[in-house]
């Protein structure tokens, strides 16, 4: 699909990324737009986004181009309407943040594996004045949640990791409660609320999102408590102006992730809201090249390029940059860590499926994805397709809980896949992912450590490093042999074969004959790994397999 604005001759092509289509044939498609060039398009012309939401005879949606914002609203009989947001910053912090500095030391959650999934519910609650003035709510809503999953999925946290489910949606009367006008009161009052709690409990929603219109002229959204443990179960409440909902501010995901205990950016890079409590490395960040600025989700710097559809992790590059440093610009370590904790605030029954998998890998890869079923009893049935576009499916190519894959050779190129499973005898239910190739020295490694040849000959391991004991029962000590005198740190990654990274950190080397990195894995499974390395002028990987 191309796409054309109003009053320029510029045309962008639609790169779809994360779709999900249903039986009733709604569907949420998600990619990116890239500026074709004459008959060329490379992923360096990557210009912005644009989401697609159907749902019943409805299509709405949103676009951004550079730091031109649209919204795609249904107007109802068929029609809809595309309208230019005005860009708004607030000249102050954009987030009201509880006064909570203290810094937090107490022990990471566990991430979700291949058998686990930790959905989280989420009910959302609107004032009256935000639904007579925006007919269209129930739409907003779909598209803050989606763009939350898009913004998850380009920060590398699966959709076993961390997915939301919607609970519910409902008007919160104003005879119920009272907003003040004052963020930091009300936020503190909708948690003590009586009808507030009794919806949270009726709809078993870990979380509660509430939008206002126009309330606060200080900030687009605000939460009870940043949430750093269970203890905060109660405070798991935040408030969003519906007007920054979605882009450009992205507020909704930008709650959202404080609820998990993701912070704001430090001093160090701006004035604005400073994130001197929490986690070492639980801050947003703002990317920066030739002048141009770019925050992550949880930076609040007023970039002058605005908010990019990500979350801070050091794995992850935009425009060729790290959207983070490993030790304290992670929040997608934050919210992998975090999901099961906030989804067991409130337990149900529901079932769920979801698929585990990687949603990067290289050319050629042999992938395999794993079928997770949540609260649905045996026997169990599962059927696996795939499509090129999200929307035309291939005949049934598995029917037990895993699919295994070969990746195409084009980058760039999307398999989208679905799965329906359920009991036997049962209502069914479908889950989506989609895997993309790509062209990552900080992805490509898993052929290497299963026996096959790196798709990349410039990933040979140099042969001054070394990696020992291997086999290990824990710690391993990743060593380099010869002069070194590198001027930026090292950054290393270890990932499982299924791809997700178990461990990154970044580290200085000094000039010296012999540098060594000490490794602690003794909490990993065990299986194999890959270790991986880059540098200036430095790049490799080795495997280290892990016994108990």
């Amino acid at each position: 699909m191309e796409v054309q604005l109003p009053d320029s001759s510029d045309v962008y092509r639609f790169l779809g990324k994360y779709i999900e289509s249903f039986p009733n044939g709604d569907y949420s498609w998600h990619g990116r737009l890239a500026l074709i060039n004459g008959d060329t398009l490379g992923l360096d012309s990557i210009a912005g986004y644009l989401a697609l939401i159907k749902k019943d005879s409805a299509v709405f949606g949103e676009m951004v181009v550079d730091t031109h914002y649209f919204q795609i609203r249904n107007l109802g009989g068929g029609v809809g309407a595309l309208v230019k947001l005005k860009k708004y910053v607030f000249d102050g912090q954009s987030c009201g943040v509880p006064s909570d500095t203290a810094a937090f030391s107490g022990p990471s959650g566990t991430p979700a594996d291949n058998t686990t999934v930790c959905p989280v519910r989420v009910l959302v609650l609107f004032t009256e004045t935000a639904a007579d003035e925006n007919e269209d709510i129930e739409d907003i809503v779909d598209l803050a949640i989606a763009n939350t999953h898009a913004i998850l999925r380009n920060s590398r946290v699966e959709q076993n990791q961390l997915s939301f489910v919607l609970a519910g949606t409902q008007v919160l009367p104003e005879e119920e409660f009272q907003f003040s006008g004052d963020a930091l009161d009300d936020a503190e009052n909708v948690a003590q609320n009586p009808f507030i709690i009794g919806l949270r409990n009726a709809f078993e929603a870990d979380v509660v999102m509430i939008l206002t219109h126009r309330i606060y002229d200080d900030a687009a959204g605000i939460v009870t408590a940043i949430g750093e443990d269970e203890t905060f179960a109660d405070e798991a409440f935040g408030i969003v102006q519906i007007e920054f909902a979605n882009a450009p501010q992205y507020t909704f995901a930008h709650e959202m992730a404080h609820l998990f205990g993701a912070r704001h950016q430090g001093l160090d890079i701006c004035n604005i809201s400073p994130a001197t409590g929490g986690r070492p490395f639980a801050r947003g960040f703002q990317v920066v090249k030739r002048k141009k600025e770019w925050d992550t989700v949880m930076a609040t710097c007023a970039a002058n390029q605005g908010r990019i559809q990500n979350y801070s992790n050091p794995e992850v590059r935009f425009k060729k940059r790290r959207t983070g440093r490993a030790d304290r610009n992670d929040n997608a370590r934050v919210l992998r860590e975090e999901a099961c904790r906030v989804a067991n605030y409130i337990t149900t029954e529901n079932p769920s499926v979801f698929i585990a998998g990687p949603n990067e890998g290289c050319q050629g890869d042999v992938i395999t994805f794993s079928a997770i079923v949540v609260g649905v009893p045996h026997p169990l049935t599962f059927e696996w397709r795939t499509s090129s576009d999200g929307f035309n499916w291939g005949p049934i190519q598995s029917t037990t809980n895993t699919l295994t894959l070969t990746l195409p050779s084009t980058i760039g190129e999307v398999v989208h896949i679905q799965l329906v499973a359920g009991n036997a005898n049962g209502p069914q239910n479908a889950a989506f992912t989609s895997i993309e190739v790509v062209d990552d020295e900080l992805v490509c490694f898993r052929s290497n450590a299963q026996g096959g040849s790196s798709p990349n000959p410039q990933q040979a391991t140099p042969p001054e490093v070394s990696i020992f004991p291997n086999p290990s029962s824990g710690t391993v000590i990743l060593e380099w042999m010869g002069p070194v005198s590198i001027e930026e740190p090292v950054h290393i990654t270890v990932r499982d074969l299924v791809g997700r990274a178990v461990m990154s950190l970044e580290r200085q080397m000094p000039e010296r004959e012999r540098f060594t990195i000490e490794l602690d894995m003794r909490s990993q499974p065990s299986g194999w790994y890959m270790v991986s390395w880059q540098s200036e002028g430095q790049k490799g990987s080795l495997p280290v397999f892990i016994f108990r």
